[in-house]
């Protein structure tokens, strides 16, 4: 098993973190290509510190504890663009009113992150096609660079709608580019996710046996989400029993246990940042005996049915005399050093939740009852009644909210796929919401660098 030297990574991250900065769409320096190649992949060690560097740049940033894009936000601001939270001490924030600018500092960093990570994940892939490592290697790194970038291309065509599909890094190309249709971006999404399929190992051998890096499992449980927002009921039913049926995953019979380390039904994690908690925990979990500043919406709240356990178990309440506040606890930690949970990107309960609407589109409402029952019973309620396309679709919606809640903007991402969000956002925000607000904008920084790049309607 490959073991990596701290001062390999470090090293590596440096190198990436420097090439990073070669992508002219986020106003930064050409690249220097060779050296890439030519220092990088000259062996199997520095390969594969150079793929950890990537994880790392990912969810750690740039810098100790410097996030990235994808550490918290895609968590944490799609939840104030739908009706998951909000923030009692302000009545101005423009992630909750839907107001976003053109020039908003953190869509425009989530943008420059993803394109700084795909230019990375591009020149990791061109390095290992010429480089001399074993084929066995070659053919891992690059099924997982592939994932990589299907997971990045996801978050940023749900966010942004069409954008500029970059495969190379070549710069000439790459900072005239006109936004890519989505459909085409989807399919370059499906083609990285099956390519991994094959080439990724089914194990977590690659990184020790914890669910860090990504495997077989992993790769399958994103193109099941992906057939499933773009209506391939069958891809979608047929993806997520491949990795239901894989005996390493299995729901965690405690729902405390879901978010740590050792979750059973964890199928890919970021490991937590440098202080040892995750930086989702960080932003939700309130300091001491101090108001949480995030604080979950009455409509989240009454979505719980009686006696539900995730309510016991993935909220906590904040009471003073002046004030009562519900606040997400599924990381229950910010302790430095504590060590004990990883940020959980994909998991088993929501595949449970894929299938079952697959089979409800299909017609097979047994089978989508079963599979919803899965999850209700973990949670300790009753088995539904529903047994039409319509009521189990309307239950598996309510499911979705309260089971995926505060997590890489299902929620957010729901309500836009069904088309649900003006009819549900327009009730909660007000006169705030319009429904050209299902989109982000374009950052203006990146339009003025390429004026190829069109803006999204709305801004």
């Amino acid at each position: 098993m490959m073991k990596f030297n701290i001062k390999h990574i470090l090293l590596l991250l440096s190198l990436i973190t420097g090439l990073s900065a070669c992508e002219k769409m986020v106003d930064v320096d050409p690249p220097v290509n060779q050296l890439v190649s030519a220092s990088i992949f000259t062996d199997s060690l520095t390969a594969q510190a150079a793929m950890n560097g990537i994880y790392s740049l990912m969810y750690n940033g740039s810098g100790q504890l410097v996030q990235n894009a994808f550490s918290a936000n895609t968590t944490f601001l799609p939840a104030k663009l739908a009706d998951e939270i909000y923030i009692p001490t302000s009545s101005s924030d423009e992630f909750i009113l839907n107001s976003l600018s053109v020039s908003s500092g953190p869509v425009t960093t989530m943008w420059s992150d993803a394109y700084r990570l795909v230019y990375n994940v591009n020149s990791l892939l061109e390095g290992v096609q010429g480089s001399s490592l074993s084929p066995t290697l070659k053919a891992h790194l690059t099924a997982e660079a592939k994932f990589l970038r299907a997971f990045i291309y996801f978050t940023m065509v749900n966010n942004f709608g069409d954008v500029p599909l970059v495969t190379t890094t070549n710069v000439e190309v790459n900072n005239i580019m006109e936004r890519t249709p989505s459909a085409t971006v989807h399919a370059q999404i499906i083609a990285d996710l099956k390519e991994a399929q094959f080439g990724l190992a089914a194990s977590y051998s690659w990184s020790q046996n914890n669910r860090t890096r990504a495997n077989q499992g992993a790769a399958t449980a994103l193109l099941a989400r992906v057939y499933l927002y773009m209506e391939n009921w069958a891809g979608a039913e047929a993806e997520a029993t491949q990795v239901i049926n894989q005996s390493i995953y299995r729901l965690s019979d405690d729902l405390k246990t879901v978010f740590l380390k050792a979750s059973t039904e964890a199928i890919w994690q970021f490991s937590a940042n440098q202080n040892g908690y995750t930086f989702i925990g960080n932003i939700l979990l309130p300091n001491g005996d101090i108001a949480p500043q995030n604080v979950l919406t009455p409509e989240l709240m009454d979505a719980f049915e009686d006696n539900d356990k995730r309510r016991t178990e993935w909220v906590r309440v904040y009471s003073s005399e002046t004030a009562t506040f519900p606040y997400a606890y599924k990381y229950t930690t910010k302790t430095p050093g504590a060590n004990t949970e990883n940020d959980v990107v994909l998991r088993l309960a929501e595949q449970y939740l894929i299938r079952a609407e697959a089979r409800a589109q299909l017609n097979n409402f047994s089978g989508s009852a079963s599979d919803l029952n899965v999850v209700r019973e973990r949670a300790g309620l009753p088995e539904t009644t529903a047994s039409t396309r319509e009521t189990l679709l309307t239950v598996i919606a309510q499911e979705r909210r309260v089971e995926l809640f505060l997590e890489w903007g299902h929620r957010w991402f729901d309500l836009k796929r069904t088309g649900q969000a003006t009819a549900i956002l327009s009730v909660v925000k007000g006169t705030a919401w319009q429904p050209t607000d299902v989109l982000l904008p374009i950052p203006e920084s990146s339009i003025l660098i390429n004026p190829n790049l069109t803006q999204n309607d709305g801004y």
